[in-house]
């Protein structure tokens, strides 16, 4: 530094400070997306230049101008002179009356059509102007309204030019200055980011029979959503829309999709016929009548807990086999005591099949109701195929006698010629099963061939007959069947208790159980149900049995569903294959609480989740079955 504070050195070319005209920063709180202003205005740049195109093109050539506007006009009035000739020379043709009428009321404040479904009052309320902050919610809005309002919700969404944002004074004035010093793409980039920039336009139309309801319907909805700009359309706009089939309007402010995604996530979910994930939180709302022809009790609209129209199953439902699983066996009986007594009053024949010697108390619904119990009152003569063709009844014999056995018996060919044998004669029962010896004589009247000693799977088998008509099998199925199961399901409610004390014992008698009544004929008026089948629950996804039991377990059921008419049910749906599962049509889930049975329960009954993003099909989700846990007893989930 010199005396007189000059700078050492030499001098610089050009001054830097002279160069910064302005300051080079600004300081804004976030770079997010924020609203000042979310209203739509209109382009003034675009108005202003066609104004002035008009206004030069009319001093500079107005002789140009005379004769463009002279052309159009005569070409609108000859086209309009046109139309009118051919609409006279057309033939008058009568117009048939419409179903439905929609007119104006008296007093011209709501909408009213009659048609098939009765009288109704029509009222519209529009969106016209939002606040910066998005208030409500448009699924608690869809949720919580009442179960006797029909709804229709019109959401309007038109992409937008990333740069239309910074037009006017719609955003902070640091945040808009960030935005502008950036380039064309990195604008771009910001609002992809952000889902895009949205003009939206939401009008919602509400009907009931109660004009006086009405009121109440519009409170509903500002109080769902508190946004100061709703209107009441005028009934006339209403009227035009409806027969013009026009209900949705322009946009009438802007929104990004990461904000519409907060504000209409569950409207996919929510608006079709399936029950959504997130319960409470996610269920559809007006809930769909379920009349049916079995009425099983009420809906009840989860958000608020009112009380809706009846619900119940249709018989299409069981034809196809339900699923009724959940809660303890208190809740499902009571569940099944109600279908029965609806089965019974509509004139169908019950056959109940349960692993409960409690469920006799089914036979007190009726003065005709049959009880058996197995072992006691009724024997399952396993070689009597009871008209089921022996090819086809042998090789799921020897299937069911796997259990037993604990082994594989696909290879034990000695062994299904026996089984054949025995099955062919008409008063066989498994005492007949034998294996030809050295002293045993051909149908021809030779003497049999020396055998060497039968193979290991083959003697396995035979063991397991010894243990049906020797051991502690012989009371349920040695000697001759007291009941065939074709007079018992001409019954008119027949309840079979298959109680053993043995869960191979019992998991035999439901396969043998279910083979003679797979073998049935076609009846669509009898209904089967089966209360805790053994032989269609898993006991271990890693035990060999698991994996020899799947194709007869699948092969049962699809024979069973077939039949006719067919309602198993299990507390945990998790122990049941999912070849089983995916063999049932329709399901009625009460409280699960265990995640295996709850993912089931969700793939069946069809909820959706919303746990990982809007679309997202993970199965782990945290939220998915909140309901399922909680439900209260007496209250029940169906599809």
């Amino acid at each position: 530094m010199s005396k007189g504070g000059h700078i050492l050195g030499s001098k610089p070319e050009r001054d830097p400070l002279e160069e910064i005209k302005q300051a080079q920063l600004w300081v804004t709180q976030s770079t997010e997306l924020r609203w000042i202003d979310r209203s739509v205005r209109p382009s003034w740049t675009k108005v202003f230049l066609a104004t002035a195109m008009i206004i030069v093109g009319t001093f500079w050539m107005p002789w140009l101008t005379i004769t463009m506007t002279a052309l159009a006009s005569g070409t609108l009035l000859i086209l309009f002179n046109l139309f009118s000739v051919n609409r006279t020379l057309k033939e008058w043709t009568r117009v048939p009356e419409p179903d439905l009428s929609v007119e104006e009321d008296e007093k011209k404040k709501y909408v009213c059509s009659r048609g098939t479904g009765g009288e109704q009052h029509i009222v519209g309320m529009r969106l016209k102007s939002v606040s910066s902050d998005l208030g409500g919610d448009l699924g608690k809005l869809i949720r919580g309204v009442d179960t006797g309002y029909g709804l229709c919700l019109t959401v309007a969404m038109s992409p937008q030019n990333p740069k239309n944002i910074l037009e006017g004074d719609i955003l902070p004035e640091a945040l808009q200055i960030y935005l502008e010093r950036m380039s064309s793409n990195g604008l771009r980039s910001y609002m992809l980011r952000r889902g895009g920039l949205w003009k939206v336009g939401t009008s919602i139309y509400g009907h009931s029979r109660d004009r006086l309801a009405l009121p109440r319907f519009e409170a509903s909805i500002k109080g769902a959503i508190p946004e100061p700009g709703w209107k009441r359309e005028k009934a006339k706009d209403i009227l035009e829309r409806i027969t013009t089939l026009q209900l949705t309007r322009n946009g009438a402010f802007h929104a990004s999709g990461s904000e519409l995604t907060e504000w209409l996530v569950q409207l996919k979910s929510e608006l079709g016929p399936e029950v959504g994930s997130n319960v409470p939180g996610e269920f559809i709302a007006p809930i769909r009548d379920r009349l049916g022809d079995y009425r099983l009790g009420v809906t009840i609209n989860p958000e608020t807990l009112q009380t809706g129209p009846m619900a119940g199953m249709c018989h299409n439902d069981l034809t196809g086999g339900m699923l009724l699983c959940g809660g303890d066996w208190p809740e499902r009986r009571r569940v099944m005591m109600l279908l029965t007594k609806q089965l019974l009053d509509a004139g169908k024949r019950v056959m109940i099949v349960s692993s409960k010697p409690e469920a006799m108390e089914f036979t007190a619904l009726t003065d005709s109701g049959i009880g058996l119990t197995l072992g006691t009152d009724l024997v399952l003569n396993p070689v009597d195929a009871e008209d089921i063709p022996r090819s086809l009844y042998v090789p799921q014999l020897k299937m069911a006698l796997e259990t037993i056995a604990d082994t594989d018996l696909s290879s034990a060919a000695d062994l299904e010629l026996a089984l054949g044998r025995a099955v062919a004669l008409s008063n066989a029962t498994l005492a007949d099963v034998t294996l030809p010896s050295a002293d045993t004589d051909m149908m021809d009247g030779t003497e049999a061939l020396v055998t060497d000693r039968p193979a290991r799977k083959t003697e396995a088998g035979m063991e397991a007959v010894k243990v049906l008509y020797q051991g502690s099998g012989s009371r349920a199925f040695y000697g001759h069947q007291t009941v065939k199961l074709s007079r018992l399901a001409e019954q008119q409610l027949s309840v079979t208790v298959i109680s053993l004390g043995s869960v191979i014992l019992d998991t035999f008698g439901w396969d043998l159980f279910s083979m003679k009544l797979a073998g049935l004929r076609n009846d669509s008026d009898l209904v089967v149900i089966l209360d805790g089948p053994f032989n269609l629950k898993l006991y271990g996804p890693y035990d060999s049995r698991y994996k020899r039991r799947v194709p007869l377990t699948d092969q049962l059921t699809r024979d069973l569903t077939r039949r006719g008419p067919l309602i198993v049910s299990i507390e945990k749906p998790s122990g049941l294959a999912k070849e089983v599962v995916a063999r049932l049509s329709s399901c009625l889930s009460l409280r699960l609480r265990d995640n295996w049975d709850i993912g089931v329960a969700t793939d069946i009954l069809g909820l959706t989740v919303i746990g990982h993003g809007l679309h997202s099909k993970a199965r782990q989700s945290s939220r998915e079955s909140s309901y399922l846990r909680l439900m209260e007893e007496g209250i029940a989930l169906m599809v």
